[in-house]
């Protein structure tokens, strides 16, 4: 059985920097990414919580950061596509890369894949691309099939993540460790603690950016023991985590 042992969540701190995973941290999971729906407890703790912190608030999610608004429209810093868009404190935008051939090659294959296998929800970013099977868990193996086939012609430019019933293909270099490292840079983020709050895989590069500049990092969920992590931390839900949001007043 795979153990994790984790400290105590610190006192919270107008010191730090926060970086909020969405799915599955701000958000309970659904079916397929645009039923996912908010709590409406979730904007005023977000407010009050980037209010404490002098704005150094950062939402960093698999999703694009439009949506990302739709779901939390703090209109502040984010990252989407794990890191490959960021829109910054001053609200600019860091340019993102197109397609290459190889990519548009595999999500052509894989909107095929979709209109032929009900349950498969194929996401064209443009740049990256997510396949979902939640709705068809049967079908992960095939689906699967198609990235592996594809992977040699993938892996010079492009990464292939795993997430809660999911694949993702991805440019390298972009990631959420990436995108913390970019917001410590910045206003108001500069000189302080970093802390990241997530739940599924993809976001353990996110811990591992936060533990390696001494900050904190936070898992979401409701099973301590469901697989190993490198989060110090632990919070049991969404619920948990808007209710601790929720404690950060200004």
């Amino acid at each position: 059985m795979t153990v994790n042992r984790f400290s105590e969540i610190p006192a919270i701190s107008d010191r730090w920097a926060l970086f909020l995973d969405v799915d599955g941290t701000l958000v309970e999971l659904a079916d397929t990414p645009d039923a996912a729906t908010p709590s409406p407890d979730l904007l005023p703790a977000l407010r009050r919580a980037s209010g404490f912190l002098d704005g150094a608030l950062a939402l960093v999610s698999g999703r694009p950061i439009s949506g990302v608004d739709r779901l939390a429209p703090l209109g502040g810093p984010a990252a989407g596509m794990h890191g490959l868009e960021r829109r910054r404190p001053d609200g600019s935008l860091v340019e993102v890369p197109e397609p290459l051939p190889v990519l548009r090659d595999l999500i052509a294959e894989l909107l095929a894949y979709e209109a032929e296998n009900p349950g498969i929800l194929v996401e064209d970013k443009g740049p990256a691309v997510t396949l979902h099977y939640r709705l068809a868990p049967h079908l992960e193996g095939p689906a699967r099939q198609i990235f592996e086939r594809r992977r040699d012609d993938l892996e010079t430019d492009y990464k292939l993540l795993d997430g809660k019933m999911m694949v993702e293909v991805k440019p390298k270099g972009a990631s959420k460790a990436g995108a913390v490292d970019a917001f410590m840079q910045e206003h108001p983020f500069t000189g302080r603690i970093p802390v990241f709050i997530g739940d599924d895989i993809t976001d353990e590069d996110g811990f591992d950016a936060c533990n390696r500049l001494g900050g904190f990092s936070i898992w979401v969920s409701d099973d301590p023991q469901a697989r190993t992590t490198r989060a110090r931390h632990w919070l049991r839900g969404v619920d948990d985590v808007i209710g601790w949001l929720g404690t950060m007043r200004e």
